[in-house]
């Protein structure tokens, strides 16, 4: 469901010829599983980190940095009706990407 809406995620099973999810379970499933993961977060990444091993022969370590706007549904609202009162006043441009978005980012690394 990753980069699918719950909507596209629907739609694919049907094409698929299997039933479900369904787009309101599409939308219900990720903001649970956040919620469980959120409360535990902390000591499963820490039980990850302790799994982790280096291997002796490593030479080189490289580490990146990424990101990319999402929706923040939270933050829509404010932005939307600072962008229309910015239009009302004659201002066209918004002064950073779209309404309510808000970077995520990422930071693999690479040995």
């Amino acid at each position: 469901m990753g980069p699918m809406t719950a909507e596209e995620t629907s739609q694919v099973g049907t094409e698929l010829g299997r039933r479900g999810p369904s787009r309101s379970r599409g939308d219900r499933l990720p903001k649970r599983l956040s919620a469980v993961w959120e409360r535990h977060r902390a000591s499963w990444e820490e039980a990850l980190r302790q799994q982790e091993v280096v291997p002796a022969a490593v030479a080189v370590v490289a580490v990146s940095w990424d990101g990319v706007m999402v929706p923040d549904k939270a933050a829509q609202r404010p932005a939307k009706a600072t962008r229309e009162a910015a239009q009302h006043q004659g201002v066209s441009q918004q002064p950073s990407g779209p309404a309510g978005d808000r970077e995520v980012g990422c930071g693999p690394v690479t040995l």
